[in-house]
């Protein structure tokens, strides 16, 4: 089974149940895989473009909401799984519209300004060399999830 992976110091704060959403650049192939057997109609090469319309994600979270769509997840690409968690939202919207709530749904503590600047940090550290600066403000995935299973 394929997995989403997360830094490890992310993994276990999914593990702990502290972090309950993750950004991504790009929607994982694993959950696409998964909504396009259960009869979304978004193809592999939509996938590959990541061209979603509204309505393609309307349709995704009426699949979540109708069935459980449970993804392993693990700390690292080349790890072991150490958990399952289901996946119950998908959310378009840019990376600069996130609040200080969903940035501890992230799994980052703290309040204020200082939250924010550690989350652009952490940001930063995990995808400016792939692009993906905060000042870009890069139009992404909130991928929303509960963890169902830690090994």
């Amino acid at each position: 089974m394929s997995s989403i992976s997360y830094k490890p110091h992310l993994c276990g704060k999914v593990s702990a149940r502290l972090k309950t959403e993750t950004r991504r650049i790009k929607l994982t192939y694993i959950i696409w895989k998964k909504l396009h057997k259960l009869g979304w109609w978004v193809t592999k090469s939509d996938w590959e473009r990541q061209s979603f319309s509204k309505e393609d994600i309307e349709r995704a979270n009426a699949l979540l909401e109708a069935h459980e769509v449970i993804v392993s997840y693990k700390p690292g690409m080349y790890q072991k799984s150490v958990g399952k968690h289901r996946i119950l939202r998908l959310v378009r919207e840019c990376l600069q519209d996130i609040t200080p709530a969903d940035i501890r749904a992230e799994g980052l503590e703290g309040w204020g300004h200082k939250l924010i600047e550690n989350w652009i940090t952490l940001w930063d550290e995990i995808n400016d060399k792939r692009g993906f600066r905060w000042a870009d403000n890069p139009e992404l995935f909130v991928i929303k999830f509960e963890v169902t299973e830690v090994y």
